[in-house]
């Protein structure tokens, strides 16, 4: 009875060690995607969130109510249109931007050579 109440109990900490790791990676998108010029806000309402240009602004509209795995692909999707070479990066959220141009481009049958 005692090792089940203990293996729950690791159960219940790995998401907070997840989250962490996740609102680390979705601060760390929001700063690259300021410096690239976009403009990221999080609002509560009745729309999808996603991208929008408004009078040459580039904006990233995030519903709040989005889990953050959801925010992080969104905003590393939007990211894959900008260059990033020039940026520091943590090996890790480049490694994303890179995943998610590579998914775009097989989606869209062609592939970077």
């Amino acid at each position: 009875m005692d090792r089940r109440r203990t293996q729950t109990k690791r159960q219940r900490k790995k998401p907070v060690i997840r989250e962490f790791e996740n609102t680390e990676t979705l601060n760390q998108l929001e700063t690259l995607a300021s410096n690239l010029g976009l403009e990221i806000r999080t609002e509560k309402g009745d729309f999808k969130s996603g991208f929008c240009k408004v009078h040459d602004h580039n904006l990233i509209i995030l519903k709040k109510d989005d889990s953050l795995i959801k925010k992080i692909n969104l905003i590393a999707v939007k990211l894959t249109d900008y260059e990033t070479e020039n940026f520091e990066i943590h090996p890790a959220i480049r490694q994303l931007i890179e995943q998610k141009k590579s998914e775009n481009s097989s989606l869209n049958g062609s592939e970077e050579e």
